[in-house]
């Protein structure tokens, strides 16, 4: 199983953590707002850095500095 977010193997060691309804409503909401075609469903398995980074995408917009804090992979969002 891999990250929706990164494609990498759940299992390599990076902190986890399981998506509830709530977290998935959100992110799928914001990756429409992006134009992003994936759909994140509750019980899947993401890596905690990826969805924090992924889900900061709206805050920082909202400051006009999208590269601030992020990790290079969701620089490109």
């Amino acid at each position: 199983m891999s990250c929706i977010f990164c494609d990498a193997f759940i299992e390599d060691g990076q902190p986890t953590v399981v998506q509830l309804q709530k977290g998935c409503d959100a992110i799928n909401a914001l990756a429409q707002t992006l134009g992003l075609t994936f759909t994140v469903i509750p019980g899947q398995t993401v890596h905690t850095v990826c969805r924090r980074d992924f889900c900061r995408q709206k805050e920082l917009r909202r400051f006009k500095n999208p590269d601030q804090n992020l990790s290079e992979e969701y620089g490109r969002f």
